[in-house]
């Protein structure tokens, strides 16, 4: 660690030296916002979308991407290209999270139950006034 400068570059050098310290916050109430945000654009540009495929009056178009020369509906697919995408990644990113954070809920839940347990164990009265509960 002494190689590293003292701030930041000791600091991720620490960090990086064992999993438990991989603690970092996950912003989950800005994530669902963002997510909800990314959502409604692509909500926006597929109301868009409809809109002009309802308008086209060349159903050649519609038929056919090589033959479609609407450039608006063409800038539409693009965006929402991106923005699926960009959608899809946040939503992953947030699936990701919850597995996470049941996973340690489950996990908490776990040891909860085993102190719990091993006070039982060790603790007459305990056991005997929580078996009539």
């Amino acid at each position: 660690m002494d190689s590293f400068q003292l701030g930041y570059p000791r600091y991720s050098a620490l960090l990086s030296t064992h999993p438990a310290f991989f603690v970092f916050r996950r912003f989950g109430r800005v994530r669902m916002r963002l997510l909800l945000l990314k959502q409604n654009e692509v909500l926006t540009l597929q109301e868009a979308l409809d809109k002009l495929d309802e308008e086209e009056t060349n159903r050649l178009s519609l038929s056919c991407f090589r033959r479609d020369s609407n450039r608006e509906r063409q800038q539409i697919l693009e965006r929402l290209t991106k923005s699926l995408d960009e959608y899809g990644m946040l939503h992953w990113n947030q699936e990701l999270l919850r597995d996470i954070i049941v996973d340690e809920q489950l996990w908490n839940l776990k040891i909860s139950s085993s102190l719990k347990l091993t006070k039982l164990s060790t603790s007459p009265a305990l056991a005997k006034e929580m078996s009539q509960v």
